[in-house]
């Protein structure tokens, strides 16, 4: 069940990097984003995120939930600046059609 949880958070990370014109243009080097994209994206990204936290606290209470989403969120956010500064070409499975 944390693996689902992990791997919401580490979705809704990478979206809400890539909602930014910096990293989009990062991964995606021949595309612009647009403002409809990104507030689609941000959108995605937060939806993630909260889902993340439900399955936190559905899994292990309130309490050590919301301990383990922060610590989930810490974990994919380390993971994810990684992936941006060292292979960003690695999160192209996220190509987003503008």
């Amino acid at each position: 069940m944390m693996a689902v949880g992990f791997t919401l958070s580490f979705l809704g990370c990478v979206l809400l990097s890539l909602s930014m014109k910096r990293h989009y243009a990062q991964v995606n080097r021949n595309g612009s984003l647009s403002k409809r994209v990104s507030i689609v994206l941000r959108v995605l990204a937060y939806q993630c995120l909260f889902a993340c936290g439900a399955v936190c606290i559905q899994r292990c209470g309130v309490g050590i939930g919301l301990v383990w989403w922060w610590g989930l969120l810490t974990l994919t956010a380390l993971l994810q600046s990684l992936l941006l500064a060292y292979r960003p070409q690695m999160l192209r499975f996220l190509k987003v059609a503008v």
